[in-house]
Formats: C-alpha cells, sequence, structure tokens
C-alpha cells in the first residue's frame, strides 16, 4: 500500500499535482533547500563585489560640489 500526502490545500506553485509521496515530498524539500543555499551564496557574492567595488560618497561629491564651495555658501548665506 502506497501512502499518498494530500497537498491540495497548501495552494503553492511549488506543487504541480494533489498528492505526493514521502519521497517526492522530501526531493521538493532538498531542492528548495539547495535553490535557498544558492541563493546564500548568490548573495554572498554580491555583497562581496559591492565592499569590493564601490565606497560610499561624501556629501561634497553627492552635490557636486567641492569642500571650499560649501564653506562659502554657508559663509555667504550668513550674511542674508
Amino acid at each position: 500500500m502506497e501512502v499518498l500526502i494530500n497537498v491540495k490545500e497548501c495552494n503553492n506553485e511549488i506543487f504541480k499535482k494533489d498528492l505526493y509521496t514521502p519521497e517526492e515530498l522530501i526531493e521538493i524539500i532538498e531542492d528548495l533547500q539547495n535553490q535557498i543555499d544558492d541563493l546564500r551564496k548568490e548573495k554572498k557574492e554580491f555583497e562581496q563585489q559591492v565592499e569590493d567595488n564601490y565606497r560610499p560618497l561624501n556629501a561634497y561629491e553627492l552635490t557636486g560640489m567641492s569642500e571650499s564651495d560649501f564653506c562659502w555658501k554657508q559663509k555667504n548665506l550668513r550674511n542674508y
């Protein structure tokens, strides 16, 4: 006698049919775990790439102003 598990109520795109054997469900879970592991690896590689290739910008770089421009504008604004 074969045991089948009804997943009809799960409403999940992972399941392509309503009844699965325990072995089929274990295989699905293992595939999902592999996908999670792959995504974690991709995330770690992406984070390392960002760390290696990008740096935070300071306010002067973001505005296109030099530090002396910024200080000059602050001094002149105080005179108004």
